[in-house]
């Protein structure tokens, strides 16, 4: 069961995309992402990007991490399915969605070694159809203090070709930051993709995969997991 939390509520009218120019050519057309594909976006505040996907071609699904945002979100983007994140298991058949794109969202916050949080990204995996992908956008400036390589070995007990890219921001985006330096301060959007196998698997095959991963609840993925661990847990791990 995914986790929910509790961030401020906010309206797709008044919500800016967060995600760059350069990231969304990347995603929805390389390679290019067919008319009425089904992707599934979720984030702690999903409805600025929402607003972007939902004037394309697709069928588009929102997750959202907050239920008041999920009824501001269902009335001003009424051509989208959009569900609170704590419902993804009853709400999107398995094996039903061509992309999902995960952007902040406050579950992945701590140890991406967790067994739990593991079990969270393999009943997302589940939605996909096979030889579909399901992608982690990381900001060089994510607040999380994970690094792309803790995604990368996150996934890595799942069957599939995973994937590392990085699109700077353009300067379109950039402007909108506010940072005006040289190139290489621009900010960065890591994208770490999993292509899942073309053989079809089930919600279960994909739970005991994340069950018996390697380092599952062993370690932790960086120091700033580590240190988000409750004091009595360091000491342990420690010992």
């Amino acid at each position: 069961m995914l986790r929910v939390s509790s961030p401020q509520p906010t309206h797709a009218a008044n919500s800016p995309s967060l995600v760059p120019r350069a990231v969304w050519r990347k995603l929805l057309l390389t390679p290019p992402l067919p008319t009425s594909s089904r992707v599934v976006f979720a984030a702690a505040h999903p409805l600025g990007d929402a607003k972007t996907l939902a004037a394309l071609p697709l069928d588009v699904c929102v997750l959202c991490a907050d239920v008041r945002e999920t009824f501001a979100g269902r009335q001003d983007l009424p051509n989208c399915e959009i569900y609170p994140l704590s419902q993804v298991e009853r709400r999107i058949p398995e094996r039903s969605a061509d992309l999902i794109i995960l952007r902040d969202l406050p579950v992945f916050e701590s140890n991406l070694f967790n067994a739990s949080i593991r079990q969270q990204t393999a009943e997302l995996l589940s939605l996909l159809k096979p030889g579909s992908r399901l992608v982690f956008l990381h900001r060089e400036d994510d607040r999380f203090g994970h690094q792309p390589d803790c995604w990368v070995r996150h996934l890595a007990c799942f069957p599939g070709r995973i994937e590392r890219d990085e699109k700077w921001d353009s300067l379109f985006d950039w402007s909108r930051w506010e940072l005006f330096g040289p190139r290489e301060h621009r900010p960065t959007t890591h994208l770490i993709s999993i292509r899942i196998p073309a053989e079809p698997l089930t919600a279960s095959d994909w739970h005991d995969y994340a069950r018996h991963g390697l380092l599952t609840s062993q370690r932790t993925c960086c120091a700033a997991a580590a240190a988000s661990l409750p004091e009595a847990t360091r000491i342990r791990r420690a010992a």
